[in-house]
């Protein structure tokens, strides 16, 4: 049904956390993605994981790279304690958590480039690492009649957790890679999935704005979010502004910018 009430994204706050964890298996997805199952002791009091909450992330506290010595800052008055040494930290999506099996997913991309590419190549079983957070969740809306999802290889966790709460409800795919196989979970009943093969390198945001721009963006009971490398959206959000669509139906995050080490995904886009 069509509403004309504004159904706005809602941000409820955790206290912040400090876990220090064990991986328990390395999984496989594809050639390019690979889930780290973590758990131990300090899931147990407890962690956040609302529905409709499919962009929630952490921050992974990742052992130094040279000595393997992993050093968890502590949380003291919901802030966190830094060390004299920096750790290195790096956000990921929570991808699920299973509290009867005392398990928590994460899902990374593979790419050669920094510390925690490096170590999600490398990490085993029985590795340790530390997860800060979540400190917060968006809680998106969850009564739009049609779902219209945007999302590169890095979003891939994120879009998962909305199709796993819209459990069957229709929804629209564009999958933004550069290999035909990446987006295999995505293949499931209510979903339409469309595959937009990019280049590795160069301009990504012509090819992604003339897909959103075939969609019908004008249904006023569809929710449109998209992710991925920021800058290639940032032609796909024009579209969004120039066609009048209504503030609340849209939500644009870059995950990521080529070119830029451990880019703040919090950060607004250019224009």
């Amino acid at each position: 049904m069509s509403s004309h009430t504004p159904r706005r994204i809602r941000t409820v706050m955790h206290p912040l956390r400090s876990r220090r964890l064990t991986v328990l298996r390395v999984e496989s997805l594809t050639a390019r993605m690979r889930r780290v199952v973590l758990g131990g002791e300090a899931l147990e009091a407890g962690f956040p994981f609302p529905a409709f909450a499919s962009t929630d992330h952490v921050k992974l506290v990742l052992p130094d790279e040279l000595t393997g010595e992993l050093r968890v800052p502590d949380v003291v008055d919901d802030r966190i304690e830094r060390p004299v040494t920096p750790p290195i930290l790096r956000d990921y999506t929570v991808r699920r958590l299973d509290p009867a099996a005392g398990e928590l997913w994460i899902d990374l991309v593979l790419h050669p480039h920094g510390p925690a590419g490096r170590w999600a190549e490398r990490v085993a079983p029985g590795d340790e690492v530390g997860v800060l957070g979540p400190r917060g969740s968006h809680l998106y809306p969850d009564d739009y009649a049609r779902y219209l999802f945007v999302a590169d290889e890095t979003a891939q966790p994120a879009l998962a957790r909305f199709l796993d709460d819209l459990d069957g409800r229709p929804a629209t795919v564009i999958g933004l890679s550069t290999t035909p196989d990446e987006f295999l979970d995505a293949a499931r009943p209510g979903v339409t999935l469309r595959t937009l093969l990019l280049p590795v390198d160069g301009d990504r945001g012509a090819a992604l704005t003339a897909a959103l721009a075939s969609e019908d963006l004008d249904d006023e009971d569809t929710f449109i979010w998209m992710a991925g490398e920021a800058r290639s959206l940032i032609p796909a959000r024009r579209l969004l502004r120039e066609r009048g669509i209504a503030r609340e139906r849209w939500e644009v995050d870059g995950y990521w910018k080529s070119g830029v080490a451990a880019h703040d995904h919090h950060a607004d886009l250019e224009d």
